[in-house]
């Protein structure tokens, strides 16, 4: 009996380690395909991701090479324009909004008299106030 075991142990793995060779022979000849490249005229259109910079040490010229164009963030560049308060409403780039809305990524967290204040995530925060110079209109209720 522990002749046959080992015997069908033995042979289950040759069946197995065959069936692995051929799963990599079939991935080598995929891979060993000819690719579509693209034409050098084409990658020598592309903007060089890197920035370089000077660097003057002990009378010697060098470049610093940095990884990545500097960005600003999205969150960063949004603008924004308080219009006007009522009630618990306010009105931003000419869209009406209430506590917990979210707009450009920001959500309306809390609405002042004369204020509203939006936060983007952990990262950044925005007050925003009325403006009596530009027409701002205010209102609110006696319960507020």
């Amino acid at each position: 009996m522990k002749r046959v075991l080992i015997f069908l142990t033995l042979a289950s793995s040759l069946f197995a380690n065959e069936n692995l060779k051929q799963q990599i022979d079939s991935i080598v000849e995929i891979i060993s395909q000819p690719r579509v490249a693209v034409a050098k005229s084409e990658v020598n259109k592309l903007k060089d991701p890197f920035i370089k910079q000077k660097v003057q040490t002990d009378n010697e010229e060098t470049f610093v090479v940095a990884m990545t164009q500097p960005t600003t963030p999205s969150y960063k560049r949004a603008k924004f324009t308080l219009h006007a308060i009522i009630n618990d409403s306010a009105k931003i780039n000419n869209r009406w909004i209430t506590r917990g809305d979210t707009i450009n990524g920001f959500v309306l967290e809390d609405i002042g008299t004369n204020f509203v204040k939006l936060s983007y995530q952990n990262f950044d925060t925005k007050v925003l106030y009325l403006n009596k110079a530009n027409n701002n209109f205010i209102s609110r209720s006696n319960g507020n």
